[in-house]
């Protein structure tokens, strides 16, 4: 356990940085949507411009806008992972506002921090980061485990700056 001697501050600053375009968000008591940014269920934070769909009005809109069925399918698929025990009580719901209600109770916050992954481009491959295409190389193509690349690297330079300022 660690002690501090010194100055410790509980600050509720956040950051958040779009996984699409790279553009940074950060202040006191932060939060996504002041920064026009969402997350989708697999926590991917990007701009609002760059969900697939724009939504008419909200998440909240587009979500009561669907036919029970079509909700219900949505509800399981992308929101099941969260529900637990909940999942038997939306097959039984026989209306869209018992459907939201069981879903706000489990997460009261997914209109603000849940978008379906459907409307995320990262979830559907649209955008795909520089870490995502290195790792699909090297895992699925040239199949160089970690620490045969780790070992590599030790052994052509002395350090990480030296790395970083060589030149291409």
């Amino acid at each position: 356990m660690k002690i501090r001697t010194n100055f410790v501050s509980n600050s509720s600053s956040s950051s958040f940085v779009c996984e699409v375009c790279g553009e940074a968000y950060g202040g006191w008591d932060a939060t996504p949507e002041g920064a026009n940014m969402c997350e989708c269920v697999h926590d991917h934070v990007m701009c609002t411009q760059h969900l697939i769909d724009k939504f008419e009005d909200s998440i909240e809109h587009y979500i009561r806008s669907l036919p029970l069925e079509e909700l219900r399918q949505l509800i399981i698929e992308e929101y099941g992972r969260f529900l637990g025990s909940s999942l038997e009580e939306i097959q039984q719901a026989d209306n869209a506002d018992t459907l939201i209600r069981i879903l706000q109770k489990r997460m009261p916050y997914f209109y603000e921090s849940s978008i379906p992954a459907r409307f995320c481009p990262i979830c559907k491959l649209e955008s795909i980061s520089d870490g995502m295409l290195l790792k699909f190389i090297l895992r699925d193509h040239l199949q160089i485990e970690r620490n045969v690349l780790e070992q590599m690297l030790r052994g052509q330079y002395k350090s990480s700056e030296e790395f970083w300022n060589r030149k291409s």
